[in-house]
């Protein structure tokens, strides 16, 4: 199993990143791509040197990086995302149910509920 990292990517835009290719459908499946613009371990290190230059960047925690013509790409991490989507809304709802009015006031009248 591989390491998660948390990696700096963009969307590949053929003015910004070139291409050798000239073909239009290649273009428009490379602009669905996250090309990576650096690799981070130390987050500190990376904002003193990086944090002005990064205006459209991106953060995504990784695990599977890839090469395609001499370009490095980076895949979000899907399972990652879902599993803190899935924790957000049962937090949510937890919440909504401790903030009931009809909860809240029965807590007042009998202490617990």
């Amino acid at each position: 199993m591989s390491k998660n990292k948390l990696i700096a990517v963009q969307r590949w835009n053929y003015e910004k990143h070139g291409s050798k290719y000239k073909n239009i459908r290649y273009i428009h499946f490379m602009e669905t791509k996250n090309i990576i613009i650096e690799s981070v371990d130390d987050i500190n290190q990376f904002y003193q040197k990086y944090s002005e230059y990064l205006y459209d960047t991106h953060y995504i925690l990784s695990n599977k990086q890839y090469s395609l013509n001499q370009c490095h790409f980076a895949n979000k991490n899907v399972s990652f995302y879902k599993f803190m989507q899935k924790c957000k809304h049962y937090y949510s709802n937890k919440l909504k149910q401790k903030k009931n009015p009809t909860r809240l006031f029965l807590r007042q009248l009998y202490g617990t509920y």
